[in-house]
């Protein structure tokens, strides 16, 4: 069996990087499922079930820039060192950092991850220069759970009197916007609207109760 894993980000899509698996995988779970009472002073007591959280995920890798080359022909893992780094922190423009798929001998793989933390540990470096041909790291991954919108309802006559206050139509202030690979409605907002805390504008136009149903090539309507 391979003991080789594949991180690659998926949201935004970047450059895959290539681990060496030093152990077994930690798989564990954040906070615990059971029952809750809720107090009610006035109405008694009720009772409700709490799911588990997400997954968390630890694995011990190795960047290995010498086990597969040439002999005496050791190549520099820095590239590779810095993409694990971006991971950790949203780059410009971003309205977070990159969601993660993990490809290899791991249990529960298939889920999306984001990067919780990193511990840099030993590494082997090339005598003169500092580069590392070697690092050692365990990479602690969070399972990525998009936020569900749920939208009110709004009746038709509420939707009219909100339409005649605005002075606007149902088709007359609207844009239209195809929806790009890693696009979310808080980015779409954003760069829109002026502000990602606009998005609902964005889903109620276009009867979105849910953000995991964008696709790309889609077609929104936007507000003007």
């Amino acid at each position: 069996m391979s003991r080789h894993v594949v991180i690659t980000p998926v949201q935004p899509k970047g450059h895959a990087v290539r681990f060496y698996l030093c152990g077994d995988a930690e798989l564990t779970r954040t906070g615990a499922a059971g029952w809750q009472i809720n107090d009610r002073p006035r109405a008694g007591a009720t009772t409700e079930w709490v799911d588990h959280g997400p997954f968390n995920l630890s694995i011990p890798l190795m960047l290995d820039g010498i086990s597969e080359q040439p002999f005496d022909s050791p190549v520099s893992v820095e590239p590779d060192i810095a993409r694990v780094k971006s991971w950790e922190t949203r780059a410009s423009g971003a309205m977070q950092p990159p969601v993660v798929k993990v490809t290899g001998p791991v249990d529960h793989g298939n889920h999306k991850w984001v990067v919780s933390s990193v511990d840099w540990m030993a590494a082997l470096r090339h005598p003169t220069n500092g580069h590392r041909w070697q690092q050692e790291l365990t990479l602690v991954l969070l399972q990525y759970v998009p936020p569900t919108v749920t939208l009110a309802k709004t009746s038709p006559a509420k939707a009219a009197q909100e339409r005649q206050a605005s002075g606007g139509s149902s088709t007359g202030s609207v844009r239209r916007y195809t929806v790009k690979s890693g696009d979310t409605l808080p980015s779409i907002a954003a760069k829109l609207l002026g502000s990602a805390s606009d998005w609902p504008k964005i889903a109620q136009l276009n009867g979105i109760r849910d953000s995991r149903s964008l696709k790309a090539g889609q077609v929104l309507k936007i507000p003007a």
